[in-house]
């Protein structure tokens, strides 16, 4: 996990998917939530994506 954070498409992946979650989450972004783990999977495992992005929802 620690190599994971040095990881520029690790911040590129996840920021974008916690907006969208967010925004998702607020009620602004409609049903645009349900794309943040596939984001996030494209530069991560996807279990350690859903891993992170669970405590979001």
């Amino acid at each position: 996990m620690s190599g994971l954070l040095l990881d520029p498409w690790f911040y590129a992946a996840a920021i974008p998917a916690v907006i969208l979650v967010g925004l998702s989450k607020g009620g602004f972004g409609g049903a645009v939530g349900f794309v943040g783990v596939p984001l996030m999977a494209l530069a991560m495992p996807p279990v350690q994506a859903a891993a992170i992005l669970l405590p979001i929802l």
